[in-house]
């Protein structure tokens, strides 16, 4: 993973979901500046512990490895969307999960089929 294949990854993963927010109503500044904002912790993590288990320690996570670290950045985004916005934590969960569901499988496509 070069630099660059991060850099379009993050961006990419930023556009898909503050473009979800939006359309489903989310629309303060507030709230896409927060979702912005726990991407850029939640997303270098993710992408870092994989990074460490594939290179030095040549692990092949799988898609249901994957996957359940991509429901514990689900459960991280919405309880910090929550924290931050006081918006209703069950609303923030069902944004956080349709965001990365979505972001997740733009992804998967994108490195099966480019």
């Amino acid at each position: 993973m070069t630099p660059l294949n991060y850099a379009i990854a993050l961006v990419v993963t930023l556009l898909i979901e503050l473009t979800i927010a939006y359309v489903l109503g989310f629309k303060t500044k507030r709230l896409l500046f927060t979702i912005a904002l726990v991407n850029f912790v939640t997303h270098p993590v993710l992408w870092y512990v994989q990074w460490i288990g594939s290179s030095i320690f040549h692990v092949d996570f799988g898609y249901f490895i994957i996957t359940v670290f991509e429901i514990v950045v689900v459960m991280i985004e919405a309880s910090l969307l929550y924290y931050v916005t006081r918006t209703r934590y069950l609303a923030m969960l069902k944004l956080a999960f349709i965001m990365n569901v979505v972001s997740y499988g733009v992804g998967v496509y994108l490195i099966v089929y480019f």
